[in-house]
């Protein structure tokens, strides 16, 4: 990563915590991308996105519909899930994201 550039952050679940989470990442400039397993979370998550209502200056949110894709060559990867889905979440983590 390039002095000055954002990191590329993968946020593992789409609730409470992992979109507060996104938005303010987001307004900080970094670019974020979202998993959730949950397709009705996905798409809700989209619907606020499309509809502008969680509009900040800079940033992108992008939500992806399997883990591997969200994590894939991210900088960092958060897992906000439910505890026992964080084992997953590490390990597909350790397979896809960035390289140090």
């Amino acid at each position: 990563m390039a002095s000055g550039d954002r990191a590329t952050v993968a946020i593992c679940g789409g609730g409470l915590i992992g979109t507060s989470l996104a938005l303010a990442l987001r307004a900080l400039g970094h670019p974020v991308r979202v998993c959730d397993a949950d397709a009705s979370v996905r798409a809700a998550l989209r619907a606020v996105l499309d509809s502008g209502q969680a509009d900040v200056t800079c940033g992108v949110v992008a939500v992806h519909d399997d883990w591997e894709d969200a994590v894939g060559g991210a900088h960092i990867v958060i897992a906000a899930v439910p505890p026992a889905a964080i084992p997953a979440v590490l390990v597909t983590a350790a397979r896809h994201a960035a390289p140090h």
